[in-house]
């Protein structure tokens, strides 16, 4: 019985075939399936089969290493699989990033005409939810997703509440730290959340942490 998630489309070619996929449905084709599917087993993985202390395993991964050596030559003009063009393009992409500072941007298909100026409430929603955005936002809501150093904070506002606040950054980290949590009950009182009356922030021994305002 065929999968619901195949498509039945009667205008498809020999060896064609689309899969229905929760973003979206997909289009294959057979066509030179074994070809671009044909990769042989690493060397070392076959070096250690063959080096296997179980008989029926070493004697099935010496006809792998045979045959890996009769297509060896032959391999060489054919053209790249799947997984050979994966694993070179992933190398790429692994170098490129270690030369950079990595930042995520994540794409989210707005409609499903490619039109622009318009955006589907219910496809865009569920592509949210999908990638765990909905999730990190109520919980970045929950926690402390701001923060900044004891110092900066008193660099910043310090001189709101102290006339006479002057090289900072050669401060005891205490007293520093008193400082700010000072200015930090002027300008941040407790808010009632929940019938409990909290502190929008919280501050460590170099760092303050801040809630989202509600």
């Amino acid at each position: 019985e065929m999968s619901s998630r195949m498509v039945n489309d009667r205008h498809h070619s020999a060896g064609i075939f689309s899969i229905r996929h929760s973003a979206d449905t997909i289009e294959y084709t057979a066509d030179e399936f074994m070809e671009r599917n044909s990769d042989q087993m690493t060397h070392d993985l076959v070096n250690l089969g063959c080096q296997c202390s179980n008989t029926i395993i070493k004697e099935q991964f010496s006809k792998v290493d045979k045959l890996s050596l009769a297509v060896s030559g032959a391999r060489k003009s054919t053209k790249d699989t799947v997984l050979s063009k994966f694993r070179s393009e992933l190398n790429k992409f692994i170098a490129a990033i270690d030369k950079t500072q990595t930042h995520y941007i994540c794409c989210i298909r707005p409609n499903g005409e490619s039109k622009p100026l318009a955006v589907g409430q219910k496809e865009t929603l569920m592509q949210l939810r999908a990638i765990g955005a909905v999730a990190a936002t109520k919980l970045n809501k929950e926690s402390y997703p701001q923060n900044m150093s004891t110092c900066d904070f008193l660099k910043r506002y310090g001189f709101l509440y102290f006339e006479d606040i002057k090289d900072i950054d050669r401060m005891d980290p205490s007293a520093v730290k008193e400082g700010a949590e000072y200015v930090l009950h002027q300008l941040l009182p407790k808010e009632n959340i929940n019938g409990v009356e909290v502190f929008p922030w919280s501050i460590g021994e170099t760092k303050i942490f801040f809630q989202v305002r509600r």
